[in-house]
């Protein structure tokens, strides 16, 4: 009889156990299933590559989520730059033209004008200036001024602030003199006042040069200076 055959207690011959072929006795799985081919330690490292990818790509889509944000607050924040700067010229060159606006016949719709604009130091000395004799000299030397502003210079908006530079060709007539054209660069300081820009002071730069001889009066307690040249933009 062969070795690979025996007797039970009955005497019944008895089949040796066959052989498995390949590898051996298949490894269990994870949850007691044979894994064909591989080892549990050859799965898991199989699958650890696809767990680094995943987390890659992770990792990426919250990079490009941060990206996102700081391009979105950027852009904002240079609207908001923007639409004050085009906010501060607007209103610089309103104030400028309607300062050197007036007709000695509806000088109360001249004042209203410009206070409309204005607000703390300058206001004050405006309200001074026309209770302490300009009008009178409007109507005395039956003054009218068109003024077109040209062109408006913005500095930097700090804190609330700027200080621009308006340049405006204004035509004057009156008894004090033929109709004539006179430019003059004006400097105003804005303040933020309840959302909105106000002029707070107002300083005519070519106030007391040689070659000035413009009727037009020019802001009341306004510092004057002999500079004549344009400021680069």
């Amino acid at each position: 009889m062969s070795e690979e055959t025996g007797l039970d207690d009955e005497g019944v011959p008895t089949a040796a156990p066959a052989a498995v072929e390949g590898h051996g006795i298949e490894a269990a799985g994870p949850e007691g299933h044979a894994v064909e081919g591989h080892t549990v330690e050859e799965h898991e490292s199989a699958r650890r590559p696809r767990r680094g990818l995943a987390l890659v790509c992770a990792a990426l889509a919250v990079a490009a989520l941060g990206f996102a944000v700081l391009a979105a607050v950027s852009t904002a924040r240079l609207d908001r730059e923007r639409k004050d700067r085009n906010a501060v010229e607007e209103l610089s060159g309103r104030f400028a033209s309607a300062l050197l606006t007036y007709d000695y016949q509806d000088l109360a719709g001249a004042k209203k004008r410009v206070l409309a604009l204005s607000t703390g130091k300058f206001r004050k000395e405006y309200e001074t200036a026309f209770s302490g004799g300009l009008d009178v000299l409007f109507r005395e030397t039956k003054a009218r001024s068109a003024g077109t502003v040209t062109d408006v210079f913005v500095g930097p908006i700090q804190g609330g602030t700027v200080t621009t530079i308006a340049v405006v060709d204004a035509v004057a007539q009156g008894t004090a003199g033929g109709r004539r054209l006179v430019s003059s660069y004006i400097e105003l300081q804005l303040v933020m006042v309840g959302g909105g820009w106000k002029v707070d002071g107002v300083t005519n730069l070519n106030l007391s040069s040689p070659t000035s001889d413009s009727p037009v009066p020019a802001p009341a307690g306004a510092p004057a200076t002999t500079t004549t040249t344009a400021p680069s933009k």
